[in-house]
């Protein structure tokens, strides 16, 4: 798997922003543009929010009960960090105090940190409400 250089994503953003403003000072935030149509935005595309929106997918598809051949490499690196347990919505850590050395892919790395944060994220709006 590719790893996606945070320069690239804002490059990519940059291009779509400025395409929008034609170069020149913009007259909204970039919150407002994401929004959906139906909330006064232009809905379109955060490309780092999409990045990070792919790697939580893979969660799911590494979850699956299915014995699929690509499984096998991120399968075979998460006994030495915690194994399929990070996964788990009740599980709680930081990644932090992972292992997670020079050896481990950031591509995998960067899996596990989007889905921490988006769990952790997760269970406070669960004790607020």
């Amino acid at each position: 798997m590719l790893d996606t250089p945070k320069s690239f994503a804002d490059e990519v953003n940059n291009i779509k922003f400025n395409c929008i403003w034609k170069y020149k000072n913009p007259k909204l935030k970039k919150t407002a543009i994401i929004k959906n149509k139906k909330e006064g935005g232009l809905n379109m595309l955060d490309f780092t929010l999409f990045d990070k929106a792919l790697k939580i997918v893979w969660v799911k598809c590494l979850c699956a009960n299915d014995e699929t051949p690509w499984k096998f490499i991120p399968l075979s690196l998460l006994p030495n960090v915690g194994d399929s347990l990070l996964f788990q919505c009740t599980c709680n850590y930081n990644i932090q105090y992972l292992p997670l050395n020079e050896n481990f892919p950031k591509f995998y790395g960067d899996v596990i940190s989007h889905w921490q944060k988006l769990i952790t994220l997760t269970q406070k709006q669960k004790e607020t409400c």
